[in-house]
């Protein structure tokens, strides 16, 4: 079984952490609420993120995935 967390890099915050954090939120929102869940915040999601953003975020999410692991 599989549970998973989803979160819009643009709707999270302005920083890493805050996008896991609120990744890691959805992943345990999604195992309470049973097998095999996949949870994603859609309000206010306007699915709209700019290759800037992209851009911006290259650098530092690998770093902080790997100070988590």
């Amino acid at each position: 079984t599989a549970s998973f967390g989803v979160e819009s890099i643009g709707e999270a915050g302005p920083s890493v952490e805050s996008w896991l954090a609120a990744a890691d939120r959805r992943l345990y929102e999604a195992k309470a609420a049973g097998r095999n869940r996949c949870l994603a915040d859609r309000q206010g999601s306007s699915g709209d993120v700019t290759r800037a953003h992209i851009k911006a975020w290259r650098r530092p999410l690998p770093a902080a995935l790997v100070a988590l692991s």
